[in-house]
C-alpha cells in the first residue's frame, strides 16, 4: 500500500490522522516506539512545530487501514 494520509477534523477543532508517523511526529508524542512501522492513528493538536501528537492505535495491515478509515470516515 502505497503511504496514505487521511484526516478528519474533530468537534473539538483537533484532527484525527491515520498515517504513517514520521520521526518529527513521534518526537513530537513524547512516547517510544519499540516499532515504527505501519500507519498510526494519531490525534494533532494544534500545527507546526507547536503541534501536539497522541498516538492512540497502531494499524498493522491494509485492512485494518480501510476500515478504520471507513469507520471514522476519513479522507
Amino acid at each position: 500500500m502505497e503511504d496514505l494520509y487521511l484526516t478528519a477534523e474533530t468537534d473539538h477543532g483537533s484532527e484525527l490522522c491515520l498515517s504513517p508517523l514520521t520521526d518529527r511526529q513521534i518526537a513530537m508524542s513524547g512516547q517510544e516506539l519499540s516499532d515504527t512501522g505501519g500507519y498510526f492513528l494519531f490525534e494533532r493538536v494544534g500545527s507546526g512545530d507547536h503541534a501536539w501528537i497522541n498516538i492512540i492505535a497502531r494499524l498493522t495491515s491494509e485492512d485494518a487501514v480501510d476500515r478504520m478509515r471507513l469507520m471514522l470516515s476519513l479522507r
